[in-house]
């Protein structure tokens, strides 16, 4: 008996015609992130910062370190939920949920945030980075008596999404409304946690035609969730600190980005967030295909690989590995356009 294990298309419903311009290739104008966008960048405020990306996309961060405004362009997303925005840590030894208050310092397209929360011990050093696409928010959290400290470290942004668009993935998206919590992940263990399904989170407003993302980089890998609300979206990672580990703390990364044309939904987030990390999308492995067990033996039943110059009609090549007999078909490899990850021609 051959056991096949494979992956099935699944059709999808047709798409809005994709805009000329929009990703820049017929206006000349980079909504996304592309090149030719202006760098990052920060000024100082009264004890805090404004950090503003090349794209339009713009925070901005108080002296006691919450996100007093959220803007994309001349709209204001900013919701009434300021004081509960920026970081905050929920202590998971010693109970209970605070903010980090401190001080906010301005670099070059860089803010800073020093804070303590002295009852619980607990410290974090937080960098804000404008560059042409995102907004970087890196942070570190330790314990400043040196303390075995299990939390939830939460960072939030105030956006009014009533009526937006919440992404659950590729072909699925929900109307935020005033009491959903929207957010989509996969439980690891049997002790419930959880994570984020996928590297990012995305919304979209109809009326802006535009979207925002939260993302985590795969460079620092975290277990992190995210919720979606009305009136917030906040991304919660999983870190512990340990007198073991003093000279590594615990660290957490995380981009806030703009996306253009909300008709696209996930495929437009998904399509900017491969444009930010295009090594994390270059393919490395030589082939790629469907595994098939044929009694005691495992075999490479179809394969692609890659071959220079190749067209891009497949040619099937016939072969044998270890006594099964399989197909492999090459394939160009170059990384898809962003036209292509959107149609989803790939």
């Amino acid at each position: 008996m051959t056991l096949f294990m494979t992956l099935t298309a699944v059709g999808t419903p047709p798409l809005p015609p994709e805009p000329e311009g929009v990703f820049g290739e017929a206006s000349g104008t980079a909504l996304m992130g592309e090149g030719g966008l202006p760098g990052g960048d920060a000024t100082e405020t009264a004890g805090g910062a404004r950090l503003s990306t090349g794209d339009g996309l713009t925070i901005a961060i108080n002296a006691a370190g919450r996100i007093d405004a959220v803007e994309l362009g001349a709209s204001n997303l900013t919701s009434t939920s300021t004081l509960i925005s920026g970081f905050r840590v929920q202590d998971l030894t010693l109970g209970g949920e605070r903010s980090f208050n401190g001080s906010v310092e301005v670099g070059a397209s860089t803010a800073y945030q020093n804070a303590t929360i002295p009852s619980l011990g607990l410290m974090l050093n937080a960098t804000y980075r404008a560059q042409s696409d995102r907004i970087s928010i890196e942070a570190t959290v330790g314990d400043l008596m040196g303390r075995e400290h299990a939390m939830r470290l939460k960072f939030a942004l105030p956006i009014d999404a009533l009526g937006w668009t919440w992404w659950d993935d590729i072909r699925n998206g929900r109307v935020i409304d005033l009491a959903g919590t929207y957010r989509n992940v996969a439980t690891l263990d049997s002790q419930g946690r959880e994570r984020n399904v996928y590297p990012f989170a995305a919304v979209t407003n109809a009326t802006l035609g535009e979207g925002l993302a939260l993302a985590t980089p795969f460079g620092n890998p975290s277990l992190s969730t995210t919720n979606v609300t009305r009136d917030l979206i906040e991304i919660s990672f999983l870190v512990a600190t340990s007198n073991l580990s003093q000279s590594r703390a615990p660290r957490v990364e995380m981009e806030l980005y703009r996306f253009g044309n909300a008709a696209w939904g996930f495929r437009a987030a998904a399509a900017e967030f491969y444009e930010m990390h295009p090594d994390d999308f270059t393919p490395v492995v030589r082939a790629e295909g469907t595994w098939a067990v044929n009694g005691n033996q495992l075999c490479l039943t179809y394969a692609r690989t890659p071959v220079p110059n190749a067209t891009p009609n497949p040619t099937p090549i016939l072969g044998r590995s270890r006594g099964c007999r399989w197909a492999s078909t090459s394939m160009p490899r170059n990384r898809p356009s962003r036209s292509a990850i959107l149609r989803g021609s790939n």
